[in-house]
Formats: structure tokens, sequence, C-alpha cells
């Protein structure tokens, strides 16, 4: 007999279970984020069909929770608003023993969510992410069309006229007409002008799938602020340069391996790798200012900077390096410079060095020189010419021949110290004598890295949380369901949410919390405590007002 019933109840939750969950997941699909990224018209109908085949079942991940929670609340509302259940309890029947198939519902749903959530979504979105990077430059394409303007370079471009040329699968073209642009480095802006036109090539490598981008400006008419000059170029081609195709790791879309590992190595993050190069680059930047120093204050008072395309010759009576960003300044400076055909020689009150990047990748270390004061220059072509300007801000060297003579870049640890405890964050970073900049740099990455470690510790706790809820969830919402006898379908689906409600706030409530170093504790309590608090009122809803 009890078999019968309960397989009678599992028929009507699976049917219902089935019909929600399917209609909730279209619903979600096709009306809610996916309808978005297909607006952009530019995809083609099999990418379409591929992005929804992918998409559906992370949507499924989504509602299959709701589904079970809905279908438990209104399966046991109506048996018990048919009085079924005083039917059973007539015969003997222990009715707690009815709720074995939402149990085995709740397991499913669990089971499902870990498994999809922890490892099957992340490759849903990586595969997803391959799709739209797949045909970059009609990405590219529509960021023009809809927003006006596209970054390449360090440059902005605006377009009037935007045109795709789908020239085959290894060689894409976008045309641009009656471009304008400005450049900026460093954050400052350096050129700005205008093109009659402008070339994107994309060509794409069927054996290693990478992509890479070549443009061209015709017709350009360039304004460099930096040096108060007018250009006019019939064409300025640009480097070509390899396109980032992989996603954008976001530690949501990792599996529960990959969590765990980079918890142990939060370095190895892209963003936290990306930090550390840019601390690795200021520390580099130090190093070469210190060098600066010492070669000044050496006996020959001299250092040479050099490429082989240029070379200065710097000679000064003192330095001084700046305590905040450690830049040196030179007073009573002479830098002879050496080109191909001759040498130029300035006599300056002051001369400030300062490291850059450059180049095509923006990571060739580069020096820039800016004399002031008086300057007074001349040239051995016309010796007895000489040039006198306030300010003379001479062209960038290269600095890759004097990378060797540096110290070896300290390892991350060395840098970051210990972050592995709140405590170990408390105590302070030694000083590695190369300014406060530095200093204040390695203490704000250390803390960095601390808070994505912290993050992912809470991350790990909310995923395995969030799937563990649903055997608590279920029982509860399917006792509630008898206990208020529902039976419309209004009454079942705020009663299911009820349980669910709860549990999901206090998991995004103690996420938060943990991501603080005063809080992470208590954070993962409560991402814990919603389920302790739902175990505790199946307890007494089973034990008290269900045997009523």
């Amino acid at each position: 007999m009890i078999l019968t019933l309960q397989r009678y109840v599992s028929r009507e939750l699976l049917k219902t279970f089935a019909l929600t969950a399917v209609g909730l997941t279209l619903t979600f699909s096709l009306c809610g984020g996916v309808m978005n990224m297909i607006q952009a018209d530019v995809l083609k109908a099999v990418q379409v069909a591929k992005i929804l085949a992918l998409v559906l079942p992370v949507a499924t991940t989504l509602t299959l929770p709701v589904s079970a929670l809905f279908a438990c609340a209104i399966v046991y509302g109506r048996l018990a608003a048919d009085r079924e259940f005083d039917a059973c309890k007539a015969s003997g029947i222990n009715i707690i023993r009815l709720l074995l198939p939402a149990l085995g519902l709740s397991l499913f749903t669990g089971v499902f969510t870990f498994a999809f959530a922890n490892y099957l979504i992340p490759r849903f979105i990586e595969q997803l992410d391959s799709i739209v990077k797949g045909d970059m430059q009609r990405v590219v394409y529509q960021a023009l069309k809809t927003k006006g303007y596209g970054k390449f370079e360090g440059y902005y471009l605006h377009a009037d006229q935007t045109h795709l040329f789908d020239d085959g699968p290894e060689l894409k073209t976008i045309l641009i007409k009656n471009a304008a642009f400005v450049q900026f480095e460093r954050d400052e802006l350096t050129r700005c002008g205008t093109a009659e036109a402008a070339q994107f090539d994309f060509s794409t490598d069927p054996a290693s799938k990478t992509a890479t981008l070549g443009a061209t400006l015709k017709k350009v008419r360039l304004l460099d602020l930096s040096r108060e000059q007018l250009f006019e170029d019939e064409e300025r081609p640009f480097t070509p340069v390899g396109l980032r195709t992989e996603m954008k790791l976001n530690p949501k879309w990792l599996d529960l391996s990959q969590l765990w590992y980079y918890r142990k190595h939060p370095t190895e993050l892209p963003t936290g790798r990306s930090r550390m190069l840019k601390l690795q680059g200021l520390v580099r930047e130090a190093q070469f200012y210190r060098y600066v120093r010492e070669q000044i204050e050496s006996p020959k008072k001299m250092i040479e900077l050099g490429d082989g395309r240029l070379r200065y010759q710097i000679r000064a009576g003192a330095v001084r390096l700046d305590s905040e960003s450690f830049r040196p300044e030179l007073s009573k400076v002479q830098v002879v410079e050496y080109y191909k055909n001759g040498k130029r020689t300035y006599d300056a009150d002051s001369c400030r060095i300062e490291a850059t990047r450059g180049g095509s990748s923006g990571t060739a270390p580069y020096a820039a020189l800016t004399l002031g004061g008086k300057v007074v220059m001349v040239d051995s072509s016309d010796p007895k010419h000489r040039i006198e300007r306030r300010k003379w801000d001479l062209d960038r060297v290269g600095l890759s021949e004097l990378l060797a003579v540096l110290p070896p870049m300290p390892d991350d640890r060395t840098l970051l110290g210990d972050y592995s405890t709140p405590a170990s964050m408390k105590v302070d970073l030694p000083s590695v004598g190369l300014g406060s900049r530095v200093d204040d740099a390695r203490e704000a990455d250390r803390r960095n890295v601390f808070s994505v470690r912290q993050n992912l510790t809470g991350l790990v706790h909310s995923r395995l949380a969030f799937s563990t809820s649903s055997l608590v969830i279920l029982a509860l919402a399917a006792a509630l369901g008898i206990i208020f006898r529902g039976g419309q379908m209004l009454t079942a689906f705020v009663i299911s949410f009820i349980p669910g409600l709860l549990v999901v706030v206090m998991n995004i409530m103690g996420r938060q919390l943990s991501g603080n170093p005063d809080t992470f504790v208590v954070g993962l309590s409560v991402i814990w405590a919603g389920i302790a608090i739902v175990a505790l009122a199946d307890v007494v809803v089973l034990a008290k007002y269900l045997k009523r």
C-alpha cells in the first residue's frame, strides 16, 4: 500500500516538476538574457542556435530548484486539500513516509545543481564565449555601430560610417569613413586628429585559432599636443596585434577544482597576475631610478642610456630621488645625444628621468628625459648655432639593454609577504627600500590578494550550501503545503518561496560578509545558518504541526 502511494505521489511530483522546469527555463532563456544577446543582429542563425543550446542548461540550473519547490508545495498542498492525507492517517499510514518522494526529488535537485554549477556550467560559459570571440570582427563592428567608437592601441576612434566585409573564413575587414580619433598615454591626451578612412583587417590562423588585428588610417591629419606639431600622412599603419580571445576569467564561472586551486594560489588568477605584473613594473622602475642615482653618484658622475637607435650620455652635478615617486631629479646637467650622423649637446639646469612603457604591446620599457630651467642645445653639424628653451622633451630611449644589470626581480612571496590569515594581515610589510610608492602598492596588492582568497573561500561555501539547501527546503515546502492546504497555485507558489528565499538571502549576505577580513568567520556562519534554520523548522513542523 505504502509503495503504491509513494509511486502515485512521485508521479505527480515529477509531472508538475517537469512542466514547471520547462516553462520557467524557456521563459528565463528566451525572454531574458538570451534575447538581449541575440539583439546583436550580426550573429548568424547557426551561432544563435549554438548559443541557445549552451544557455538552456545554464538557465536550467537556476530554475530547477524553484521548480522543485513549486512542485512539492502544490502537489502536497492539493493532496491535503483533497483530504487524501486524512484517509491515509485513518488507514494507519505514517504521513512522514509519504514525504520520501519529496526527499528523493531534493536529492536529485541537489546533485544536479552541484554538478552543473561546479563543473558543467563553466564549460558551457567557455564555449559560449568562444562562439562570440570566434567572430571578433562582428563584435567590433557592432560596437562601432551601437556605441559610435572603438578602442585600438591606445586610440579612441569615432566612425561616421562603418561597413563590414566578409572576405572568407581567414580574413575579414571593417572599413570606416570620416573617422576622428584621440590618443592617450598614461591617461593623458597626447594626440588627436581625423582620417578620411580607416581599415581594420582581422586575420585568423586556422591551426592555432588565434586572431590578429591590423589597422591603417588613410589621409590623416594629426595634431601632436606634446610637441605642438601638426602632421599630415597619406597612410598611418599600426603594428598588427594579437586579439584577446580567451574568456575573461570570472571566479563565479570557475569549477570547484579551479576554485580550490586559485584559493591556494590567488596571484595566479588573471586579475591577480595582471596586478602582480604592474607591481613588478613599479619595482623595476624604482630599481632603474636607484641605478641612475648610483651611477651619477659614482666617481664617473655619468650614466649612459641607449637602444641601438639612440644613445644618451648624461652627466650631472647632483641627483635626488623623490621620496614618493622615487623618480630622479638631476641638477647641473649635460646630455650628449648620439644619433646616426652626429651628436647634440644639451646643457640644462635640471633633468627629470621617467620610466615609461611603449611599443605595440605596451610592455617595452623606455626612459623619457625632460630638461628644464635654462636649456641650451648645440648640434655638431652647426656648432656655432645655439638654441635656447625653458623646457625640452627629448626622444624616448629604450632600456632593454639596461635591464640585464638591474637586480633580479623579487618573487611574489617576498613582495606580498604572508597573507594566509587575518592575523598575518595585521603585520606591516617590511620596506624594500624602493620608495613609498612601491611599498604602498605592495600593501594594496597584498590586501587585494587576501580579499580575493577570502572571496573564493566564501564562494566555495556558498556553492556547497546552495546545493545542500534543497535537502531541507523541499521537505519544508511539502510540509507547509500540507498544513496550509493551499490547493491554489498562487498560494503554493508563495509558500514554496518562503524557505528558499530565506536561504538565498542569507547565502548572499554571508558571501558578502566573508569578503571582509573582520567578518570572514561570521560570513561563513551566516551562509550555513540559513540551512540550519530551515532544518530546525523541518524538525518543528514535521514533529509537531504535521502530526495534528
